[in-house]
């Protein structure tokens, strides 16, 4: 991921049984005011990388609206993306969402890094 180790936050397990999904989102931390507090500790988030744990039998796709791209979960695969860079500014392009789950259930983990050590 390009960064220090000491600038991760700690892995995220997700599940998602059928027809769960996850709204459009950014993972970087907009300024509004509870971000001051999570700024604080490491800076702005800088990357995702969100590992696939499973097949999924049907859904549960990595959407990316604003640029028409669908990932299909499959175990041992993974999607990297970048969003801000060394002077704080984000790309709203990586808006991105989970589709529902059809059929099965979905295991991810999720590692963000950000532009500085955390306490």
């Amino acid at each position: 991921m390009n960064c220090p180790i000491q600038n991760g936050e700690e892995i995220q397990i997700l599940n998602y049984d059928i027809g769960k999904k996850y709204k459009p989102h950014f993972d970087y931390f907009a300024a509004a005011s509870g971000s001051k507090v999570q700024l604080a500790n490491g800076g702005q988030r800088m990357s995702t990388l969100v590992i696939y744990l499973n097949d999924v039998v049907s859904g549960g796709e990595t959407l990316f609206p604003k640029i028409g791209l669908s990932i299909v979960p499959q175990m041992g695969s993974a999607v990297y993306f970048e969003y801000s860079n060394s002077l704080g500014q984000v790309d709203p392009l990586t808006l991105h969402g989970g589709s529902p789950v059809v059929q099965g259930e979905k295991w991810i983990a999720t590692k963000w890094m950000r532009q500085q050590r955390r306490n």
